[in-house]
């Protein structure tokens, strides 16, 4: 066998890789990732290997959001003795030709100053809700913890997000970093919550129930002072009123592989923006040209450098199109100031994250 070798790994491999991410991270991934590491073919394994032996790995785990095609990479780890070898850069050198490419976006958690050497950038916004518990609820409720695939019924029907889901695979995305699936019932409606111990955190909620009775309801049952409900910033404007207070903070590291498709989708979904038009210029690469007409988007790139309205690092591209451009210096007084508020940031899925990402 050949020294420093990087492919994807095999089935018989498989049971290797765990064991080698496990001991790399000390955690029994098959029970923080059961949608990935359950299952050999539910995403890509990218392994270097010396000898045999696996010293390094980089996992991929494929999500789908309507109209857009996201993979989400994680587990991406060297062994110790091999640390310095340029092992990392050798496995994102692989998966950029061997699977980035086959996406339209690419999220990877940690820090950014670790990949953005590979073409990420950390952006994007969260919203971290504290809802504390009031005086004891006098609503009338039931909540049952969902402990197997078969009891999951209920909460298959009742999820309504954008990112379509494998049905066979529910079950294990909700029990994502080890989190517990219940279902409340509540006055003859039901909801299912997916509440994580170890952050003491609520990643979902949906269904027909009240979802501020539900929490409250919720907390009662586990006995907390408090729980903390994570969601995106295009969430339901109630929760602002719900919550005791709130926090927002960066989301996770983005690379846009496909540049139209991807900005086109994402404008798309942004509700009550203005009609315009605005050209950007891309660190003397390309040029977008962005439009908007009657609510539809269009998204046009080309090589070279056209006539601009503004012209942009590719780090500052990514924070006008997925965080906020104007407490981060952008111009207030910029003649598309407005439109540009009107249009960005363009919305993402908190469950990147959570419970769809790795």
């Amino acid at each position: 066998m050949r020294m420093n070798e990087i492919r994807k790994i095999k089935p018989h491999e498989f049971e290797q890789a765990i064991a080698f991410a496990n001991h790399q991270f000390g955690l029994n991934f098959k029970k923080t990732q059961p949608k990935l590491y359950g299952h050999y073919n539910s995403g890509e394994h990218c392994a270097c290997f010396d000898h045999g032996r696996i010293v390094g790995l980089l996992s991929a785990y494929p999500i789908a959001p309507m109209g857009i095609k996201v993979l989400s990479v994680g587990t991406v780890c060297v062994a110790e003795d091999f640390r310095g070898r340029g092992i990392m850069g050798k496995l994102f050198d692989f998966a950029s030709r061997k699977l980035f490419s086959e996406y339209d976006l690419v999220v990877l958690l940690g820090s950014e100053e670790r990949y953005e050497h590979f073409g990420f950038y950390k952006t994007g916004k969260k919203i971290v809700f504290t809802i504390k518990r009031q005086s004891k609820s006098t609503f009338s409720f039931e909540i049952k913890e969902i402990t197997e695939s078969s009891e999951i019924g209920p909460a298959l029907r009742f999820y309504s997000g954008d990112i379509q889901r494998d049905k066979g695979r529910f079950f294990d995305i909700l029990r994502s970093q080890r989190s517990k699936v219940y279902l409340v019932s509540l006055d003859g409606k039901q909801s299912y919550i997916v509440h994580n111990e170890s952050k003491n955190a609520v990643f979902e909620i949906y269904g027909e129930a009240d979802a501020g009775v539900a929490l409250q309801c919720f907390m009662q049952y586990k006995n907390l002072s408090s729980v903390e409900l994570y969601a995106s910033p295009d969430c339901d404007k109630k929760l602002f009123y719900l919550s005791d207070r709130y926090a927002v903070s960066t989301l996770c590291n983005l690379k846009m592989i496909d540049y139209e498709r991807t900005m086109t989708t994402l404008l798309k979904k942004v509700k009550n923006k203005s009609d315009g038009r605005l050209k950007l210029a891309v660190d003397g690469e390309f040029s977008a040209d962005i439009t908007v007409s009657s609510g539809n988007a269009d998204v046009r790139l080309s090589e070279g450098i056209e006539d601009s309205d503004i012209s942009f690092s590719k780090r500052e591209l990514y924070f006008l199109l997925f965080d906020d451009y104007f407490l981060l210096g952008g111009d207030v007084r910029h003649p598309k100031s407005q439109l540009i508020r009107s249009w960005f940031p363009l919305p993402l899925w908190n469950t990147l994250t959570t419970l769809d990402g790795i």
